[in-house]
């Protein structure tokens, strides 16, 4: 069987590949990994032709099983043709576009400082460019959800609940492999993860924490047709127009110098609707110095968001 890890960029695929590698070992001792690695120098290949094709197949037919990585859409590479000709069988992850470009901006700085020699993703140096990119590069998850013949991995049900994700995983290719085996394999994983030279922070809605108010709304606005269709329904509002006033942000607050006392709108402060609400209240408590504690254990008691976001800080 010849597996192709296929995906968007920075939407786990390589941490799904470290898995696929594992669980092909553990299920077929006798495999096609080695010979694969053997004729190429990585399991990625931007392009397949048919010579690899042909390569491909006496691999499998010599050694047995293998996973190569790709990032391309099913009438690229003649990915179709593996597919419906030969029986392979195709994992496509996917992820919250706002994190995609986090991550891709992260990945920009390892190969600005020679950790990625390969340069990947030095065009994403703003949220700007990661929309740009981000855009074209969901072409992939599109056309797989349309042609259907591919096993689709959301990113936050993965780092969510990694077990159920390799059930998943090794039901769609058919390797028999029980559940301790699984739950070992897990463990390994977030054991060796931090080690990985493609792992970045891993973890889920990092966008919610670590864009501007300003970031998000661009986000929502230019990706808001693709959050829907991805599955990303309700993106977060972020301004909660009925208790902030318009012209407060968390940059403005920031800076402030205000030595009147705390202004009314944030002694009635009531609800907190989004993150970025959350920012903006703790950016104003800390400019304002607000002392009313029993307020202050009241909203947090009453917003289980702030609680968490508060937390995480």
């Amino acid at each position: 069987m010849i597996v192709i890890n296929n995906g968007v960029p920075k939407s786990g695929t390589t941490l799904i590949l470290q898995y696929q590698i594992d669980m092909i070992k553990l299920a077929s001792p006798e495999n096609g990994l080695a010979e694969l690695g053997r004729q190429y120098k990585n399991l990625f290949f931007p392009y397949i032709k048919n010579k690899e094709i042909e390569s491909f197949l006496n691999i499998e037919k010599k050694c047995g099983d293998f996973v190569i990585k790709v990032h391309s859409q099913p009438s690229h590479n003649n990915l179709k043709k593996l597919v419906e000709e030969f029986g392979a069988k195709v994992t496509c992850g996917y992820r919250d576009p706002r994190d995609i470009i986090l991550s891709a901006m992260d990945h920009r700085l390892r190969s600005q400082n020679k950790l990625d020699i390969s340069g990947a993703f030095l065009n994403i140096a703003t949220i700007e460019d990661g929309i740009k990119a981000v855009k074209k590069w969901l072409n992939i998850y599109y056309g797989w959800a349309e042609y259907g013949q591919a096993l689709m991995i959301k990113y936050e049900d993965l780092i969510a609940n990694k077990f159920s994700t390799l059930i998943d995983i090794a039901n769609f290719l058919k390797l028999n492999l029980d559940d301790e085996v699984l739950k070992e394999l897990c463990d390994k994983h977030e054991r060796n993860k931090v080690s990985s030279w493609n792992f970045n922070k891993g973890t889920s809605y990092r966008w919610q924490s670590e864009m501007s108010v300003e970031q998000i709304e661009m986000c929502n606005e230019m990706l808001h047709d693709d959050l829907i269709k991805l599955g990303y329904s309700n993106p977060i509002k972020t301004k909660n127009t009925k208790s902030i006033p318009e012209n407060i942000n968390s940059s403005s607050l920031i800076s402030a110098q205000n030595n009147q006392g705390t202004p009314d709108w944030l002694l009635n402060f009531t609800s907190v609707e989004s993150t970025a609400t959350c920012q903006i209240f703790l950016a104003a408590f800390n400019s304002y110095a607000l002392l009313e504690t029993d307020k202050l254990k009241q909203l947090l008691k009453n917003n289980p968001q702030l609680r968490q976001y508060i937390q995480h800080c």
